[in-house]
């Protein structure tokens, strides 16, 4: 995660090809509980592509676009 003011956003994410299942996403959802802590008000996952497979699993979760430029 990069920090800027009162957000932080994904960089990169890479897969080692033998890496453990399920590593990175760990890693994330532990960043963002920690920004949470931190008083982080917005985490950006970027680019990441977004899979929803039910109307449920969005829940709670809301999506903003803000034009950059």
């Amino acid at each position: 995660m990069v920090p800027m003011r009162r957000a932080w956003t994904l960089d990169l994410m890479r897969r080692s090809p033998d890496g453990s299942y399920g590593v990175i996403e760990a890693l994330i959802v532990r960043s963002i509980e920690e920004a949470r802590s931190r008083g982080i008000t917005e985490v950006s996952l970027g680019m990441t592509p977004r899979i929803i497979t039910s109307p449920d699993a969005a829940h709670g979760f809301e999506s903003a676009w803000r034009a950059m430029y």
